[in-house]
């Protein structure tokens, strides 16, 4: 079983602000074109896992 690392873990070992890393996470999951995986496998309203 795969270990879940949530996305705030990732942002806080990168620095990276949290609410920067939703937003280009959400406009990249609407690209259909540009990330056809990420927007099949994206679910509404559950947690970046």
């Amino acid at each position: 079983m795969a270990d879940i690392v949530t996305l705030k873990t990732i942002c806080d070992e990168l620095k990276v602000d949290p609410r920067e890393a939703h937003e280009r996470l959400r406009a990249a999951a609407t690209d259909t074109k540009g990330f056809p995986e990420l927007a099949k496998t994206r679910k509404p309203r559950t947690p970046w896992q």
